[in-house]
């Protein structure tokens, strides 16, 4: 059976409060929102395009561009 839940959001900020688990594992949501990003570079692009889901990357360089935007200034994580 489902959990159900008419607030997802609601439910993230409980789940930080109780230091519980929130109602979709943060894994699953990664790869769900994963699949549409691809689906929507390759609707952008009208190609097919092969995503290897280990290295979260796709067979070609230019839908890989399109996987982020540039950072700007100290937003830029990769600093650290």
């Amino acid at each position: 059976r489902l959990y159900y839940s008419d607030n997802h959001y609601q439910d993230w900020v409980d789940a930080i409060k109780k230091r519980s688990k929130p109602i979709c594992d943060v894994e699953i949501g990664h790869r769900t929102s994963s699949v549409c990003n691809a689906i929507n570079i390759a609707y952008e692009l009208q190609k097919d395009l092969k995503w290897n889901p280990q290295k979260e990357q796709f067979d070609n360089d230019y839908a890989n561009l399109m996987r982020s935007r540039p950072y700007r200034g100290e937003w830029d994580f990769r600093k650290f």
